[in-house]
């Protein structure tokens, strides 16, 4: 018996503007345009004793994420659903642009799991309505792809991780400023804007990391070029990449410090602490990072609850008073 998977999408590919059948992995998706009152969708006939349910939405999924890949543009699955006929879906989502002349017989289709990974990861930092966060999916290919990394991508992960500035701290940094024993890194005080030295907290991969780097560095640098020296065209290799990544100019070496400020506001709420992590001289400097993501506040009252509750649980548990050490007679 045929089950059928509607999935609804937001797509910046050019979405086809009549029903158009595609054949992806040997099995026929039908793609159905965007009109008046329904939204852009994929379908998908599938018999149930072959395929589950999870297994035909995660199909579907594969070939959104080839698609992305091939046409360079984010697209998004919003909302499935599945019965024995082909449920429609109302409007919510759009196809942004159409084309009359849709093909998708080009798609890629690796069989190696890094490069399915990496398609997956494609498609998420293209659909990403933050470039923050879009730099983020797109940082996390480089990890697939050099999972051991390299200098450069070390780099790029420890200014994500502690906020450093890459030209003006990372890049000039010694072995003698790294404390790997307490993981913990020492920022010059001549290289901050604010001249005062800090020790940042590295976590333990990248600790790890740099144990190895420094086993085999025969510089003083920890992030030297690959003929010695100062890694001078950091910024140029930066600026390749994301071009070559489809990313906006506005993604630049400092835009790094920028995201892991975001990321450490959101999850810790305290711009005091975060004044104080990123070695900022004034409170005024971190209030551009104030913004409350969509639900935190919600976030924030179950949490306080789950404390309360716990509170007031330890208060009806009853103390054990405490029996009184009996004494023997001093001539016993």
């Amino acid at each position: 018996m045929n089950w059928y998977l509607r999935v609804r999408v937001e797509s910046g590919v050019p979405w086809p503007t009549k029903e158009t059948v595609v054949k992806f992995r040997e099995r026929e998706l039908t793609l159905c345009p965007e009109t008046a009152q329904l939204a852009p969708t994929v379908l998908l006939a599938y018999e149930r004793g072959r395929l589950t349910d999870d297994q035909a939405l995660q199909f579907v999924r594969h070939f959104l994420t080839s698609l992305s890949w091939a046409e360079g543009r984010p697209i998004r699955d919003l909302e499935s659903v599945g019965g024995s006929h082909p449920i429609r879906i109302g409007k919510g989502g759009g196809a942004g642009v159409v084309s009359p002349n849709f093909r998708a017989d080009y798609l890629p289709d690796p069989a190696d799991s890094k490069a399915k990974l990496a398609l997956a990861l494609y498609r998420e930092a293209h659909s990403a309505n933050s470039v923050a966060y879009g730099f983020l999916g797109f940082f996390k290919i480089l990890n697939v792809r050099f999972p051991n990394g390299t200098p450069q991508i070390t780099a790029v992960r420890l200014a994500l991780q502690c906020g450093a500035r890459i030209a003006s701290q990372l890049l000039s940094l010694t072995w003698p400023d790294l404390d790997l024993e307490r993981g913990r890194l020492r920022l010059s005080a001549k290289d901050a804007k604010n001249h005062r030295e800090l020790w940042v907290p590295v976590a333990d991969a990248l600790v790890a990391r740099l144990r190895t780097m420094q086993a085999t560095s025969t510089s003083a640098l920890i992030f030297p070029a690959p003929l010695g020296g100062v890694l001078h065209h950091f910024q140029d290799h930066f600026r390749q990449a994301v071009k070559a990544a489809g990313l906006d100019s506005t993604v630049t070496p400092h835009a790094l410090r920028h995201t892991w400020a975001s990321r450490f506001a959101e999850t810790s709420g305290d711009l005091l602490l975060l004044q104080r992590a990123g070695n900022w001289s004034s409170l005024k400097m971190v209030k551009r990072y104030a913004h409350v993501r969509e639900g935190r506040d919600a976030e924030v009252m179950r949490q306080m609850e789950v404390t309360r509750a716990a509170w007031a649980r330890q208060a009806e548990v009853p103390t054990k008073t405490p029996r009184p050490i009996s004494r023997a007679p001093r001539n016993a």
